[in-house]
């Protein structure tokens, strides 16, 4: 994949406020932070909010979907319930395109 910043990553959601952080701590570029651990996590104490925050930007980051990001992370569900959704309410409630959604199988794992 391409060079996508971290700032653009992280986005205007929970991540936002602890960029700086992330940067001093070494965490700058994508590929790192999508490797983060529990435990490295917790180092920097980071709430929960941010760590489903790096969870849902992650999964949308591996199936090209980066621009729902800000969107998907504002509706306030958490991964495991946006993946429950139909492709009615992604669209509809999300503002998901259906070409996106279908080509992410509803995105579900893979």
């Amino acid at each position: 994949m391409t060079y996508f910043p971290v700032k653009d990553f992280v986005g205007n959601g929970a991540l936002k406020g602890i960029l700086p952080k992330l940067l001093k701590e070494g965490w700058d570029n994508v590929r790192n932070l999508k490797l983060m651990r529990s435990e490295d996590m917790d180092a920097i104490n980071m709430t929960q909010q941010q760590k489903d925050a790096l969870e849902m930007r992650s999964y949308l980051y591996d199936r090209a979907l980066m621009q729902y990001g800000d969107k998907l992370e504002d509706s306030g569900k958490s991964l495991a319930k946006l993946l429950e959704l139909s492709n009615n309410d992604l669209s509809a409630q999300l503002g998901m395109k259906r070409g996106h959604i279908a080509s992410t199988c509803h995105l579900k794992a893979t």
